[in-house]
């Protein structure tokens, strides 16, 4: 996946989350409502019939005990899903070198992780 889609998948995403503002005052309260994850905290995006359900990882050197019980329910998540037959996809930093790809374990997963219903032809 290249830059290009990523960047249309985002724009996609932050049209419908009501992100993308034309109005300078409407583009700041939706800046302060959906404000940038932590540095090194790892984006895990559910979509699925209801909308786009957004999880936050801390990073590994965050030991507490919550962060630990997060990442071990997103690790028992993302089985479930990839056991349904999801397929999940990730991407790197905004900027950063390298380009989105599929994964199949969540340890694999860089900045963002998308997890998509299986898509079924007809």
């Amino acid at each position: 996946m290249g830059t290009t889609h990523r960047s249309t998948l985002r724009r996609i995403a932050a049209i419908a989350a009501g992100m993308i503002a034309t109005d300078p005052a409407k583009a700041a309260a939706a800046a302060a409502t959906f404000p940038a994850p932590e540095a090194d905290t790892k984006i895990l995006r559910v979509l699925d019939s209801t909308g786009d359900t957004v999880l936050e990882l801390k990073p590994e050197t965050d030991t507490s005990e919550a962060a630990t019980k997060a990442r071990a329910e997103a690790e028992a998540l993302f089985s479930r899903l990839k056991g349904e037959g999801r397929s999940a996809f990730t991407f790197p930093e905004k900027g950063a070198k390298g380009e989105g790809r599929r994964i199949d374990s969540l340890k694999d997963a860089q900045a963002e992780t998308i997890i998509i219903p299986r898509v079924v032809g007809g």
